[in-house]
C-alpha cells in the first residue's frame, strides 16, 4: 500500500512540507484556491514542479459521505467547503487502497477524519482528544444534537458549540 500526506491550507501556509521532503502531498483545487500569499504561492509551484505536491479533485459520493459523518461529529457547521473536499479526497484515496495520513491544523478536519478512521497527523501536535459536539444554549442550558438549529427552542438565544463527549486519541 503507497503512503500519500493528504495537506490542508494551513499546512502548507508553513514550513511542515520543507521539514518533511520525503512525504508525497497531494491536495485539491479547492486548497489551493484558499493561498493567497505570494510565499506560499512560491512554494507550492515549488512542490509541484519538483513532483512532491499532486492536485486533485473529488467525486462527489466522497464528499456525501464526508458530509454524513462531519454531521455526526458536530463539525459540519464549521467545515469548509475546500475542508470538506480534502476529507474526501482522503476517503477516496483510502478506498482505492492508498494509505493516507491527513495532515491539517484544523481541528474539525482532523477530528472528522479520525471519525472516519483515517490516519492524522497534526504538525502542532495540539489534538489530542476526539470530541462529538452539540449544540448547548448558554441562557438557560437546552441542548441539541441537531446542528441546524441557530435559536434555542426554548428563549430564543442563539445556540453554542460545546463538545458533548471526548474520547483520548492513542
Amino acid at each position: 500500500m503507497d503512503q500519500l500526506f493528504l495537506v490542508d491550507a494551513g499546512v502548507l501556509l508553513t514550513n511542515w512540507t520543507q521539514k518533511n521532503p520525503e512525504y508525497p502531498l497531494a491536495t485539491t483545487s479547492t486548497i489551493i484556491d484558499e493561498i493567497k500569499n505570494r510565499p506560499s504561492i512560491q512554494r507550492i509551484e515549488s512542490l509541484i514542479s519538483l513532483d512532491r505536491l499532486v492536485i486533485e479533485d473529488v467525486d462527489e459520493i466522497w464528499i456525501q459521505e464526508v458530509r454524513s459523518a462531519a454531521t455526526e461529529t458536530g463539525d459540519i457547521a464549521v467545515l469548509s467547503s475546500p475542508d470538506i473536499d480534502l476529507l474526501a479526497l482522503a476517503v477516496q484515496k483510502f478506498r482505492s487502497n492508498v494509505e493516507v495520513t491527513v495532515v491539517s491544523t484544523d481541528m474539525a478536519v482532523l477530528n472528522t477524519a479520525h471519525f472516519i478512521g483515517l490516519e492524522i497527523l497534526n504538525p502542532r501536535g495540539n489534538m489530542k482528544h476526539d470530541i462529538r459536539w452539540i449544540l448547548k444554549c448558554p441562557a438557560c442550558g437546552n441542548s441539541s444534537a441537531n446542528i441546524d438549529v441557530v435559536e434555542c427552542i426554548v428563549c430564543g438565544t442563539e445556540m453554542k458549540r460545546r463538545p458533548a463527549s471526548r474520547r483520548r486519541i492513542k
